[in-house]
Order: structure tokens, then C-alpha cells, then sequence
């Protein structure tokens, strides 16, 4: 798991091919330690993955992830110091919006409890930045049985 964690750092801080910037490097262990800490204090769940990356103010990327029949899940975000405004969307395979946390707050937490088999995909929208890219990340959880 420590592997994929360097793994997901290093590629998600968009520094794979050159040497780490030391500065991208800090704002991403601000996240990694809020997902850490959240992952943590989550009695009952099990971190399955996580994601580490940066966006521009205005912009999202999604991530598409294969969920479990009949499984609770939640999945809780984080960002750097610089933004304030991070929201989690979760789609079904078909488009259709399954559940949001896109209240105006950096920290954000949605729970899924699947009824079938699938592909879901989060949604992370960047709403506010304050630099030219923030750090953020997610954490995947699934409920221990």
C-alpha cells in the first residue's frame, strides 16, 4: 500500500519525467496528511485508494472506479492552504448523479451505499484557488464487513 501511495503522490503531483519542485511537493503532504488524518478517524472503513493532483480554479477531472453490490463506501476530500472551494460529484455508470457534496467548503464528504455492481465515477470541480493550481485529493473507503 506504501507503494501506491508514493506512486499516486508522485504522479499526481504531476512530476513524473523531472525532479520533484519542492514547493509542489509540500502543498501535496498538506493534502496526504488531511487524508491520512480523515482516513484514520473513519471507524469501520477500509482506505481502498486514493488520488493526489492539482487543478486550476474553474476546473475538474474525474476518476472512474469499479464499486462492489450492497457496499458502503465514503469518500472524503481535501486541498492545500490556497483553496477554500473543492467539490466531490459521484456519477453511475449511466451519467446519472448518485450522490454531491458541493457545498462551499474544502473538506468534502460523500457516502455511497451501492445497490449494484459497477462503475462510478467521482467528479472533483475545483471552485476556488487562490494560485495558479491547488493541491487536492480524495480518499476511497469502503465499509469493513
Amino acid at each position: 500500500m506504501r507503494t501506491r501511495l508514493i506512486l499516486a503522490l508522485v504522479a499526481g503531483a504531476g512530476l513524473l519525467g523531472r525532479a520533484p519542485d519542492a514547493h509542489a511537493q509540500t502543498y501535496a503532504n498538506q493534502v496526504l496528511q488531511q487524508l491520512e488524518a480523515m482516513s484514520q478517524a473513519q471507524r469501520g472503513f477500509t482506505l481502498e485508494n486514493y488520488i493526489i493532483g492539482h487543478l486550476a480554479q474553474g476546473r475538474a477531472d474525474s476518476w472512474t472506479f469499479a464499486l462492489a453490490e450492497n457496499t458502503k463506501y465514503l469518500i472524503t476530500g481535501a486541498c492545500d492552504t490556497d483553496c477554500s472551494d473543492v467539490d466531490i460529484i459521484v456519477e453511475d455508470a449511466n451519467g446519472d448523479v448518485v450522490v454531491k457534496d458541493d457545498t462551499e467548503d474544502d473538506v468534502p464528504v460523500v457516502t455511497i451505499e451501492t445497490k449494484a455492481a459497477g462503475q462510478y465515477t467521482v467528479n472533483v470541480y475545483m471552485y476556488t484557488c487562490e494560485t495558479k493550481t491547488c493541491y487536492f485529493g480524495f480518499g476511497l473507503m469502503k465499509q469493513a464487513r
